[in-house]
């Protein structure tokens, strides 16, 4: 199939149990493929590689979500499902500006400047 990882991905989470390339040799595709039927999950290497920079990527996003205080974390939740400050201060029944300055501080651990940028990091962890 395609080395594209947008595609590559897709199938993946589509349930894929494994990845091979067209241009993997018919000797190692039927190697493959009894690797799958015995419960493996076979990918070519180029997809192996992509898959392992991909989690490899995620992992400094993990270690600034840690960072994070439980009422940052709280607060980057309700950023990420679209809600304003204001709307976010209703729900904790905290002022906007308090939420403001929480915000302040989710951007500088995250290293991030923008609410897409810091979902983008909290939903990629």
């Amino acid at each position: 199939m395609h080395e594209d990882a947008e595609r590559v991905f897709e199938r993946l989470k589509a349930g894929a149990s494994g990845y091979i390339l067209k241009k993997t040799p018919p000797a190692r595709t039927l190697e493959m493929l009894r690797e799958l039927v015995a419960g493996g999950a076979p990918m070519s290497p180029a997809i192996a590689r992509k898959v392992a920079g991909f989690f490899h990527a995620l992992s400094p996003a993990s270690e600034d979500m840690d960072q994070l205080t439980d009422r940052e974390r709280e607060i980057l939740h309700h950023i990420s499902q679209g809600f304003t400050d204001k709307q976010i201060g209703k729900k904790l029944q905290i002022s906007d500006h308090t939420v403001g300055n929480h915000v302040s501080n989710i951007y500088q651990k995250l290293q991030v400047h923008s609410r897409s940028e810091a979902t983008a990091k909290y939903l990629g962890r």
